[in-house]
């Protein structure tokens, strides 16, 4: 059930666009002040247990009619889970094999990834299936140092997977020099899954630039950090392929069908399209 709701605690999410909010209720309560609160502040609400949807697509098909995808989508050519599922898997294989953190404790390996949208999300699998004690996900309300400084204190590896918006990169950085040299433990791990150039930088400060291959990490401090362009690639660089060439094709031979040219773009991709001199 949602709790009553006032405007107030409602303002995170007016800087957040095509906020939906899946309730699962049959009382009528979700009826009153919390739901015209949460309408009026600009959400979305998709409740389940409405006429009596019993399956999963039931309930997607449901929410697709009710609440059209925007005009413009996700990428159409992409590989966002596996960047941060190699990631993180490169993260723990320092941990397990370069560092010596875990000597006198192994099962006290503790998570901590900063984001939650389809790079981290990868970040989260891997790091589920290596079984660690605790994996502590930072939203985005979470991103300061008073909430982030206390978890950056317990944590054996980091992953940052939480995109920056253009006006904060370089100014405010989610893990600090600061944070390496006084907060986070010696031979942890911190791997940056954003990446950035020293003209755009990312969250993580101690990277000026991504990494490349060969030499995909670091050491600052004491603490590994490693931020390499083009995770996929080298973690699942077969898989990745493959990915990249379906979709390819897709593009190619489906809906868009640019295999006839370009004479004739969607209006999403009109944008991007740059034509030579």
């Amino acid at each position: 059930m949602i709790p009553e709701l006032s405007l107030e605690k409602l303002k995170i999410f007016e800087k957040i666009d095509n906020v939906l909010v899946v309730a699962d209720s049959a009382e009528k309560s979700l009826e009153t002040t919390a739901k015209n609160n949460l309408i009026s502040s600009g959400v979305k609400i998709l409740n389940i247990a409405e006429k009596n949807q019993t399956t999963f697509d039931q309930i997607v098909d449901r929410a697709y009619t009710k609440y059209p995808t925007p005009e413009y989508g996700k990428r159409k050519i992409q590989c966002l889970f596996e960047t941060g599922y190699c990631g993180a898997n490169y993260g723990l294989n320092l941990l397990n094999n370069e560092s010596d953190l875990l000597k006198n404790d192994p099962s006290h390996k503790i998570g901590v990834v900063l984001g939650y949208g389809n790079v981290a999300i990868g970040a989260i699998t891997s790091l589920i299936e290596a079984k660690l004690n605790i994996i502590r996900v930072m939203t985005r309300r979470d991103l300061n140092q008073k909430i982030l400084r206390p978890w950056l204190k317990k944590a054996s590896i980091i992953v940052s997977g939480a995109e920056q918006d253009s006006t904060q990169r370089g100014k405010n950085y989610y893990i600090t020099n600061d944070n390496i040299s006084r907060d986070i433990k010696k031979r942890a791990v911190v791997i940056d899954l954003i990446g950035g150039m020293p003209h755009n930088r990312g969250p993580v400060e101690a990277l000026v630039s991504t990494t490349f291959l060969p030499n995909i990490h670091f050491i600052k401090d004491d603490v590994f950090v490693a931020g390499l362009w083009g995770w996929d690639q080298a973690g699942m660089v077969h898989e990745s392929a493959a990915t990249y060439s379906r979709q390819t094709i897709d593009i190619l031979l489906g809906e868009e069908m640019l295999i006839n040219g370009l004479s004739s773009l969607h209006k999403g991709v009109e944008p991007a399209f740059i034509p030579a001199p």
